[in-house]
């Protein structure tokens, strides 16, 4: 990847710098104007943040668009029947179709194991297949050769996955469905179940019982199911390994094993005693396998156990509960209807299909604070008495502008230019700043700035400096503070304007401007007026000053939250923005611009949007004090 600057003014040459981000971290090393994409990179979303000097002499700081990556990975599988060599192994993708594509990588198994070439361009659902190979049967010795066997796996990072009779009889069983991506959302999860397995079975990689003796977990578990399987084919001569395992696939159209099937494990059970690896064998995990293929009872487990709801929030909030049972048919919840809650009132059907009615009257909820929640726990019982409870959190939680000073070199920015410009108005805004502590070790400010038509921030109509504590030169603590830049300077024709200020607290700003008064500015923090009133602006101080229209001929030209310097970074802190809303008047009477972030996706970067294009460092993201 290759990425270059241009500016209407033009660019100096030699003053260019780039850093290169993948999903918003700085990637190391990557500070030139190409950059080669790793591995590393894939499924993530690319940017470039180039810094330049243009011919007018101004620094300037872009960010790209993003470009997404497509993800590639190292990928493997280990094949087992028990271990199976010389088989032809290939892997394709799974379209939302639920069909396999076109084979994208192949190889060949040894001892069981096959790595595919290079790094394969997968991202989800996968299908595995390997056929032909041999491997020594657990049960009888016996060589034997490997029937097709596949497995439906999900691909998110370098893996390598499990096939093995489990995994085709849940491949088969989709395939059988229609849509082989059932095997992922339910089929490996309902095998491994009916084999005592609680983990993915293309992921748990069984222990090889031939050499090792085997433990009470899923590796365990596993290893001895597939011996029970192998077990089986030995006893039962008239049937090939293929033919056993489509006979327990047909077993589990219907979600439990048929009784003749049990009784043919019970007996492998038995017989497995004699077999060449019987010392290696664990009878709690034989008991464990056992008991599951039996559907002996055991304690149902539960997901989706939590929830959220706004405590404003007048419609229904629904949900599902899933309840997961080795025993058939107790997968069901006891159905509720209408039960009074500590917050609202609840339903649940036997499916676990759910509805929660808040009740917004209840003073716990209306007088949640922004980033405040409450919890009602709700009390759940499975089929088979197994008690669980759901737990809906009630928030008062909002999406805000985040902005943060991870680049050093620039303040994070949250950019909004006004288009037209403005000889009056008022801005209106909520924020709240957290602790600043950068890298130096001293607390950073965060502003908001109204600029004409200078970048300066001394030459600015107003900048609301937002200060932590910081040591005075007598070195006594200067508490944190409001303060408006260049009012504390002496030739400024007026009182030094500032206020207290308490970090992590949530405050409500009005700036509002109009250009025809000797006193431009006023500005209230929480209904109250900074200064007393209305102030004149504290651009007159700048060396450069001559008259008010050298900068603010068109009024305001564009508004600027920052955070930070130029020289630091502020490794954890935060300065939040939020309810911005801007009016073409100073009573706020007609509205021209308003935004509450409620629109965006959590993470989505403001660079390169379309409202503000210019922003450095600030994403959108959900304010919550838990």
């Amino acid at each position: 990847m290759s990425a270059s600057v241009s500016d209407p003014d033009g660019v100096e040459a030699g003053t260019d710098t780039y850093q290169w981000y993948s999903d918003g971290s700085a990637i190391s090393g990557a500070t030139s104007a190409t950059y080669t994409l790793t591995a590393a990179e894939g499924g993530e979303i690319v940017t470039v943040v180039a810094r330049y000097t243009d011919s007018a002499g101004l620094r300037e700081t872009v960010e790209s668009a993003g470009v997404s990556i497509q993800a590639a990975f190292s990928l493997g599988a280990t094949f087992v029947h028990a271990l199976v060599d010389g088989a032809a192994c290939d892997i394709s993708a799974v379209g939302a179709d639920g069909a396999a594509g076109s084979a994208l990588s192949s190889g060949v198994t040894s001892n069981g194991l096959v790595a595919f070439d290079g790094l394969v361009p997968l991202d989800g659902a996968a299908l595995l297949a390997c056929t032909g190979g041999t491997y020594v049967d657990e049960a009888s010795g016996d060589t034997l050769a490997a029937p097709l066997t596949r497995a439906v796996v999900n691909v998110v990072g370098d893996a390598i996955f499990t096939v093995s009779p489990l995994t085709e009889i849940a491949t088969s069983l989709a395939e059988q469905a229609g849509d082989l991506n059932q095997a992922l959302s339910q089929f490996n999860a309902s095998v491994g179940v009916n084999f005592g397995l609680s983990e993915d079975i293309t992921e748990v990689l069984p222990t090889d019982v031939s050499t090792t003796a085997l433990a009470s977990d899923n590796a365990g578990n596993y290893a001895t199911a597939l011996a029970l399987i192998s077990q089986v084919d030995a006893t039962d001569a008239g049937q090939t390994a293929a033919e056993i395992i489509v006979g327990i696939t047909t077993d589990l159209l219907d979600g439990v094993l048929s009784q003749a099937t049990i009784d043919a494990f019970n007996q492998a059970a038995i017989d497995i005693s004699g077999s060449p690896i019987a010392a290696n064998l664990n009878s709690d995990a034989l008991t464990q396998v056992s008991g599951a293929i039996n559907n002996v009872p055991e304690p149902a487990t539960f997901e989706g156990l939590s929830a959220s709801i706004a405590n404003d929030q007048t419609s229904p909030l629904t949900g599902t509960v899933v309840v997961n049972d080795v025993n058939f048919g107790e997968d069901t919840v006891v159905p509720q209807s209408n039960v009074a809650t500590s917050y609202g009132t609840f339903t649940i059907e036997a499916s676990g299909a759910w509805s929660y009615t808040l009740d917004t009257a209840n003073t716990d909820v209306s007088s949640l604070e922004v980033g405040e929640s409450v919890t009602d726990v709700i009390t759940l019982e499975s089929a088979d008495g197994t008690p669980a409870a759901l737990v809906i959190r009630v928030t008062a939680l909002t999406q805000v502008a985040e902005i943060r000073n991870t680049i050093n070199g620039d303040t994070g920015e949250l950019r909004l230019d006004l288009d037209p410009h403005q000889l009056q108005g008022k801005l209106k805004f909520s924020f709240l700043k957290t602790e600043a502590l950068a890298d130096d070790g001293n607390q950073k400010d965060a502003y908001v700035t109204l600029y004409g038509s200078s970048g300066s921030n001394s030459e600015s109509l107003v900048d609301l400096r937002i200060q932590g504590s910081a040591e005075n030169e007598d070195g006594s603590i200067r508490a944190p503070r409001f303060l408006v830049r260049n009012t504390d300077n002496a030739a400024y024709p007026g009182e030094t304007i500032e206020a207290p200020f308490t970090p992590n607290e949530w405050y409500d700003i009005e700036m509002i401007w109009d250009m025809s008064q000797e006193k431009q500015v006023t500005i209230l923090i929480n209904g109250e007026a900074l200064g007393g009133g209305p102030f004149s602006t504290a651009a007159v101080v700048d060396g450069d000053f001559t008259d008010l229209n050298q900068w603010f001929g068109e009024g305001v030209e564009r508004v600027q939250w920052r955070f930070g310097d130029n020289g630091t970074v502020i490794p954890f802190g935060s300065y939040l923005v939020d309810n911005v809303e801007i009016y073409t008047d100073t009573d706020g009477t007609t509205l021209s611009f308003s935004d509450d972030f409620e629109g965006y996706g959590v993470g989505d970067a403001f660079a390169g949007s379309a409202t503000y294009p210019n922003s450095i460092d600030a994403t959108v993201t959900v304010f919550d004090r838990s």
